[in-house]
């Protein structure tokens, strides 16, 4: 258990409903979560878990591209005020998407990879505070790579792209 960075891709129109009803949304992405709707007809995924990695990813990508508001990791609107499991979600509009997936596209993760230093991301109390040299390859490489692809469908689509901590 912990504190799990998911993600949901959700169309204009849903993120309209989502954003006047928060409890639509948050069924609608357990709906996807649950395998229902979760990869698009081409492949493209619609959901995503990237498991603990989500603060560090947020912290390299600041450190290497400067902070963005459009910070496919930390940053984004809030949702409304319903409890999504560590506070209510956030979303990032079809404009922020594109940014965000722009951002991802030009920015290969050796570079966020240059900011990595694992005593120095436990130091700062980044979740879940127990990095060590290597997990910039084995496990936050792969977790960016996925967040990228599926910010690049989202965007490709003129879609938005609702994410959380569970």
């Amino acid at each position: 258990m912990g504190m799990i960075g998911k993600y949901a891709r959700v169309t204009p129109t849903q993120l309209d409903r989502a954003l006047g009803e928060p409890v639509w949304a948050l069924e609608h992405a357990y709906r996807l979560a649950e395998g229902e709707g979760a990869v698009g007809a081409g492949g493209e995924p619609w959901y995503l878990d990237i498991d603990k990695s989500w603060w560090a990813l947020g912290v390299l990508l600041d450190r290497a591209a400067g902070e963005t508001p459009a910070n496919p990791f930390l940053g984004g609107e809030v949702l409304g005020d319903l409890d999504w499991g560590q506070g209510p979600a956030r979303f990032l509009s079809p404009a922020s998407t594109a940014e965000a997936a722009a951002t991802l596209a030009g920015l290969p993760f050796a570079r966020l990879a240059e900011h990595f230093d694992a005593d120095d991301l436990n130091a700062e109390g980044i979740y879940p505070r127990s990095w060590h040299e290597g997990d910039q390859d084995g496990y936050l490489r792969p977790n960016y790579q996925a967040v990228t692809t599926l910010f690049a469908g989202a965007a490709g689509a003129g879609d938005a792209v609702l994410l959380w901590v569970d």
